[in-house]
């Protein structure tokens, strides 16, 4: 239960990071005191990577 509530979770982040504006994660960083903003690439490489991420933990017991 616990895989599918952390692998709910890293999805819900990978769809913000990868699919939200560049504009409007660089509003959420400023936010939180980050000033120095990544480009457009990184956030969609991070949420693609977070999401397969979040795929290889909810199916970890196809795996062992």
């Amino acid at each position: 239960m616990l895989r599918v509530i952390i692998s709910s979770i890293i999805i819900v982040i990978s769809l913000f990071i990868g699919f939200f504006p560049h504009t409007d994660n660089c509003g959420v960083l400023s936010a939180l005191n980050i000033h120095d903003c990544p480009g457009w690439e990184f956030h969609i490489i991070l949420g693609s990577l977070l999401y397969i991420l979040a795929v290889f933990i909810s199916q970890k017991g196809n795996f062992d």
